[in-house]
């Protein structure tokens, strides 16, 4: 009987466990979802905290908030706003560290800012 308990206690706990975490997916892809199509309408503060909120929820999101914080800073960069592009390039490098696009870009941004001996280190990496 004891063990009988035991089982359903144990089998109730997955299942509970499995709707949450079915719902978090939901929830997860409804805000990436919001986050790319923000992103396409070039809504760059929208995207990026819809896709944030959805790296967070589910890893597999942080790609495309790498993406879009790209974008996001090579609009700072057009409207020279290098602090604002250095610091978004700087995030997008916590999530594709090796990225030579983008540490190229953030060379750019600090050479703008007269930032050479960080230009040259990212330049070279």
């Amino acid at each position: 009987m004891k063990h009988l308990l035991l089982s359903s206690v144990v089998f109730a706990s997955f299942c509970f466990s499995t709707q949450l975490r079915a719902q978090k997916n939901r929830e997860a892809n409804n805000l990436a979802r919001q986050g790319t199509e923000a992103a396409n309408n070039k809504q760059w503060d929208q995207a990026i905290d819809s896709l944030r909120k959805a790296a967070e929820m589910d890893h597999k999101y942080a790609p495309n908030l790498a993406v879009a914080l790209q974008q996001r800073a090579s609009a700072y960069m057009a409207e020279q706003k290098f602090p604002e592009a250095l610091a978004d390039f700087s995030e997008a490098l916590k999530i594709r560290p090796k990225d030579a696009g983008i540490l190229e870009r953030r060379a750019y941004a600090e050479m703008k800012l007269n930032d050479l001996d960080k230009a040259l280190a990212d330049y070279s990496e």
